[in-house]
C-alpha cells in the first residue's frame, strides 16, 4: 500500500478536513495548534478500537511511517520488534518507569549510589491545584505521562499563570498511547499528574545527552547528543560503543558531529546504572545527563520515536533486530 492509499484510509477514519490540515502542516503551509488540537481525531479513533483491531491499525501506521510492511508474526527488524513489544509487552513496570513522577523514585532505589535524580518540588492532579507561591523563582513544570510536555520557568514573576494552567490542562487531556496513532500502550497505565522539578542551569546550555541503548539487559550503544536547540529541534550526535569507540551508526534524528569527544570519567557508573535499570527488559534506552561531571537520570524510553526509524544507517535495523530477543509470546497467542 502506497502513501496514496494511506491518505484514502486517513480520510475514511478522520475525515477530509483533518486529513487536509495534516498534509498542510507537514508541508509547512499552516502551523501546528498543539498536539491536542492537531491530533484529537486520531486519538479518539484509536481509543474506540478494540485490542483485536490494534495490529491492523499499527501495521498501517508502520507502513506509512517506516515505508515497509510490518511482520508481527515473525518480526525480524528492530523497528518491527518495537511494534511487537508495544502490543504484547506493555507491562505495569514499563508504565511505572515511563512515568516521570514515579521513575526517579525507582531509580533512587535501584542505583542511587551511581546516578542522581533531579529533585521534585511538588506534584498535582490538576493545574488549578499548583501552589506557585511555594515554588522558587526558577523551576520546570511537566506532565508525567508522555513526551515533550514541559514548561521551563526562568522567572516566576514574569509567568502568565492562567496561560500555563491552560496549557497543562490541555496536556493532561492527552492519551499519549493513542495521540499519534502508534499505540505506545504502556503510556495508558500512567496516572496523569503535573510535577515541578528543580531548574538545572546547565540544561539551557549545550548539555550533552547520553542515551544508552540496552538489549536484553545489556548496554550496547551510547547515542551522544549535543549542540541542541530545543526550539528549532536541531542538534548533532554520534554513536559510541561501551568502550567509547566511535561507530558508523545514524538514525536520521540529527547530523553527525565531525569531531570526536572525550570519554566521560563517569562512564562506568553510567553503564552500570543502565545495566541495573535495563535488567527486566528486552529493550530500553536509558537517558542520562552529565552535570558538572555528575551523571543524572533523564528518563527511560521503551519505544524511541514510536519505533519509527526510517533513516537508519544501512544494516542497522537488521543488526539491532538480531540483538533484540523478544519475551515469550503468551499474550500474543491469546490475542491473535
Amino acid at each position: 500500500m502506497g502513501k496514496g492509499s494511506y491518505i484514502v484510509n486517513h480520510i475514511k477514519r478522520y475525515g477530509v478536513g483533518q486529513t487536509f490540515r495534516t498534509i498542510l502542516r507537514k508541508v509547512g503551509v499552516i502551523k501546528s495548534k498543539g498536539v491536542a488540537v492537531d491530533n484529537l481525531p486520531i486519538m479518539k479513533y484509536c481509543q474506540n478500537l478494540t485490542p483485536e483491531q490494534y495490529p491492523e491499525a499499527l501495521s498501517e501506521w508502520y507502513r506509512y511511517a517506516v515505508g515497509k510492511e510490518l511482520n508481527l508474526q515473525e518480526p525480524r527488524l528492530f523497528t518491527e520488534k518495537i511494534q511487537w513489544l508495544k502490543l504484547y509487552d506493555s507491562t505495569p513496570l514499563k508504565s511505572r518507569l515511563a512515568d516521570k513522577y514515579l521513575a526517579p523514585q525507582y531509580v533512587q532505589e535501584k542505583c542511587g549510589d551511581l546516578i542522581q535524580t533531579i529533585p521534585q518540588y511538588g506534584v498535582w492532579d490538576r493545574a488549578e491545584q499548583i501552589d506557585f507561591d511555594s515554588l522558587p523563582p526558577k523551576f520546570v513544570l511537566k506532565c508525567n505521562h508522555g513526551s515533550g510536555m514541559n514548561i521551563v520557568v526562568h522567572d516566576k514573576n514574569a509567568l502568565n499563570y492562567d496561560a500555563v494552567r491552560k496549557q497543562l490542562e490541555e496536556w493532561l487531556s492527552l492519551d499519549f498511547a493513542h495521540i499519534y496513532g502508534d499505540f505506545e500502550l504502556h503510556y495508558s497505565g500512567i496516572d496523569r499528574k503535573i510535577i515541578a522539578e528543580k531548574y538545572i542551569e546547565e540544561m539551557d546550555g549545550d548539555l550533552h545527552d547520553y542515551k544508552i541503548h540496552c538489549f536484553n539487559g545489556v548496554p550496547k550503544f551510547i547515542q551522544f547528543i549535543g549542540s541542541r536547540d530545543l526550539q528549532k529541534h536541531t542538534g548533532k550526535m554520534l554513536f559510541y560503543d561501551t568502550k567509547w569507540k566511535k561507530l558508523d551508526i545514524t538514525t536520521g534524528d540529527y547530523p553527525r558531529y565531525e569531531e570526536d569527544f572525550q570519554k566521560p570519567e563517569a562512564l562506568e557508573d553510567m553503564l552500570r546504572a543502565a545495566e541495573i535499570l535495563a535488567a527486566p527488559f528486552s529493550y530500553v534506552r536509558i537517558d542520562l545527563y552529565l552535570i558538572s561531571g555528575v551523571p543524572y537520570f533523564g528518563e527511560m524510553t521503551f519505544t524511541p520515536a514510536g519505533g519509527c526509524y526510517p533513516k537508519f544507517s544501512a544494516g542497522t535495523d537488521e543488526a539491532w533486530g538480531d540483538m533484540l530477543a523478544l519475551p515469550m509470546r503468551k499474550k500474543e497467542a491469546e490475542n491473535l
